[in-house]
């Protein structure tokens, strides 16, 4: 019965976090959703203590390991492990944590409303037809998409455009807290992007992006820029609108699907 009882998103992104903030520390690559299914493994076992969470790893069996040139007896030594029993021992109380997050993030005094075509206004003259034929050419890497956002930023005046050349275990956001001006106003944003190759799966679930978009909201911005290079599963919209809602905003999350990401590449000459 425990086997089948199914995990919820929360459980997953408290352990999935611990896990992958070791795999880039590590400079490793997160192959084929290992840090997810490694969460929902813990989850279902239960390990109270280290003896038991190290065995459970021993029984684990994932192509990582050999993807990323790592002995299993290596990755054990380092692993997380006191953290990650202790997230899971306070599990139970994450959704009263998360109440008194709400509290604090509902206090924002400025909310806003802004599109994409408002931030960037130049994707107007590529219509919607021709993006539609450019889906098939976004199986690029995720920093050209990240480099060509921070270079029509910076060119639009947006404040903390700095170039990155790999990310690390502190990444916030793939574009941390900036300040733009849109129609005479002041919005500050943070950017969440994933790339074709940074997804092995043919869809984008709620779950792969959670964690990310949650982080990005570390300096409780007026909007997220989550954008998004492979379609997404039903319920991830649901899902981010109801993130906003709780964080006072339901307009937090803007959406930028494979069509809009298309015109914007487009208009900058990337595709």
């Amino acid at each position: 019965m425990k086997k089948k009882r199914r995990l919820e998103a929360e459980e997953i992104i408290a352990i999935q976090d611990i896990i992958l903030e070791y795999i880039l520390s590590n400079y490793w690559k997160d192959y084929n959703n290992f840090a997810r299914r490694l969460s929902e493994t813990m989850l279902r076992i239960k390990p109270v203590n280290k003896s038991t969470l190290e065995k459970a790893l021993r029984g684990f069996s994932h192509p990582f390991f050999a993807f990323n040139s790592i002995s299993k007896k290596a990755f054990i030594e380092r692993f997380p492990s006191d953290s990650v029993i202790h997230r899971m021992a306070n599990i139970p109380k994450i959704a009263e944590q998360k109440v008194i997050l709400i509290s604090n993030q509902q206090k924002r005094t400025q909310k806003t409303r802004v599109g994409f075509e408002q931030i960037f206004p130049e994707v107007r003259k590529i219509d919607i037809e021709t993006a539609k034929s450019l889906v098939k050419l976004l199986d690029i890497e995720e920093r050209v998409i990240q480099d060509a956002l921070r270079d029509a930023l910076r060119e639009k005046g947006a404040t903390n455009m700095v170039e990155r050349k790999s990310d690390s275990s502190l990444e916030v956001a793939d574009l941390e807290d900036f300040t733009l001006k849109i129609k005479g106003r002041l919005v500050s944003m943070s950017s969440v992007v994933k790339g074709y190759r940074s997804v092995s799966r043919k869809k984008i679930s709620f779950e792969a992006i959670a964690h990310q978009v949650m982080k990005a909201n570390d300096t409780q911005p007026s909007h997220i820029l989550l954008v998004l290079a492979k379609p997404i599963t039903d319920g991830v919209i649901t899902n981010l609108v109801k993130y906003g809602i709780q964080c006072g905003n339901r307009n937090l999350v803007i959406l930028v699907d494979q069509i809009n990401l298309a015109r914007f590449l487009r208009a900058r000459g990337t595709i």
